[in-house]
């Protein structure tokens, strides 16, 4: 049986022995590099091979959808959580964006991300995932499943803690005696001064000189 094609997306395999060849001979280079120095065979993708990949994708449904068209497709390798994002701003086209830890591994589908995020383009970013997204995306042959369960490649390692955010019981901010929980970003701010109250309560009103002139000043940085 012969084997999978071998990728190899890591920087610190680079070496001079790669440079004047091709993008193709490259990749199996560092592989057979990485071979010599480990002894263990890696099948993996390297940007420039997701990034085909996910042109290919995207061009089934250009006809369909001719917002996908010559859409931009970068690869990231700062991304250890998400798989892919849709990303716009302001006077700018669209983009999506994929994740390197993720999709460096072949085990990995890289057709249900593009298809997600692209689904999120046609649908509207406003769309979320709700039935919009999840139409256009079951059209494109996805799953319309709003979370994935891939690991990352090998090799690669989360960059953030994905712990839950730690939650602390605080007041509320309407005097009635109940408790509630404030995450970081939060408390942060409850303590320079804003006001949190559960759903349906209502803070009594402030005026500002009614607060000393440090937390006044605190409160108004946010």
């Amino acid at each position: 049986m012969d084997r999978e094609p071998l990728w190899l997306s890591h920087a610190g395999s680079r070496s001079v022995a790669t440079r004047g060849r091709t993008d193709g001979q490259k990749e199996n280079t560092n592989c057979n590099l990485l071979f010599q120095q480990t002894g263990v065979l890696y099948s993996m993708r390297s940007k420039q091979q997701i990034q085909r990949e996910a042109r290919a994708i995207m061009s089934e449904f250009s006809d369909a959808y001719p917002v996908l068209k010559n859409l931009p497709i970068r690869v990231s390798g700062r991304m250890t959580r998400a798989a892919g994002r849709a990303v716009w701003k302001r006077g700018e086209p669209f983009e999506i964006v994929l994740s390197l830890p993720f999709f460096a591994s072949v085990k990995n589908d890289l057709r249900e991300t593009v298809t997600h995020e692209a689904a999120h383009i046609v649908a509207g970013i406003r769309a979320g995932h709700g039935p919009a997204w999840r139409a256009v995306h079951r059209a494109m042959g996805g799953k319309a499943e709003r979370c994935h369960a891939m690991s990352l490649a090998e090799g690669f390692t989360a960059r953030r803690d994905t712990q839950p955010k730690q939650l602390t019981e605080t007041p509320c901010g309407c005097g009635c005696g109940q408790s509630m929980r404030l995450g970081p970003t939060q408390l942060k701010r409850h303590r320079a001064g804003a006001r949190y109250t559960l759903k349906g309560h209502r803070a009594p009103r402030v005026r500002n000189d009614d607060l000393g002139p440090e937390a006044l000043r605190r409160l108004l940085k946010f």
